[in-house]
């Protein structure tokens, strides 16, 4: 078995038209509050906000092992599925927001190009293929978290609770985010007011 180790940011790796399924072997997501806390701090230091414009600086996710050929349709994810787990949660949110927002095109391009597969775009809208899966199923992250509208579905396991958690984590997060935005607003002379 050969090994190539390569570098790749996070869009050459979710933007292809490729799945990427989690063995059975594989552990279930359990990231908590400490691991989602260094993630969001390590994303918040490198990436700026400033004049309306985004910027970043280089960031290291860690390695992630991917099992299949090259020009496979589908690999499997040998280390790295937490972390590309909660990239995907990071990313529906975002989309979400901009959908909430009126920025549907928008929000649709972040969902078939990061979230679903293009395959299945194609050929069957109704029923879209999550770029990451589970081999023992995971229906609780492809609805709450691979679908274009929000989702709520029950929570049936220590996992689905962890993904939840997750979810409403990075949620709390955002709208954090936008309430410094319009703080910064404010400071530059755009009003508003609080109601009491």
């Amino acid at each position: 078995m050969n090994f190539d180790a390569v570098q790749v940011d996070i869009n050459d790796i979710l933007s292809v038209n490729r799945r990427y399924v989690i063995p059975r072997n594989q552990r279930d997501f359990s990231w908590e509050k400490l691991q989602l806390d260094e993630f969001w701090d390590d994303i918040r230091r490198n990436i700026q906000y400033e004049n309306e414009s985004f910027s970043h600086a280089e960031y290291f996710l860690g390695t992630v092992v991917l099992s299949g050929t090259t020009d496979s349709s589908m690999l499997e994810i040998i280390d790295g599925q937490q972390r590309l787990s909660v990239i995907t949660i990071l990313i529906s949110l975002i989309s979400r927001k901009l959908r909430a927002l009126n920025y549907i095109e928008s929000a649709d391009d972040i969902v078939n190009t990061y979230l679903v597969s293009k395959a299945s775009i194609i050929s069957a809208k109704a029923h879209l293929t999550e770029k990451i899966s589970k081999s023992n199923g995971r229906d609780f992250f492809k609805l709450k978290c691979q679908s274009k509208e929000d989702c709520h579905p029950k929570v049936k396991s220590d996992e689905d609770e962890k993904i939840n958690y997750a979810y409403t984590y990075f949620e709390k997060r955002l709208e954090k985010q936008e309430a410094c935005k319009l703080l910064n607003k404010s400071k530059k002379g755009v009003r508003y007011s609080e109601e009491e």
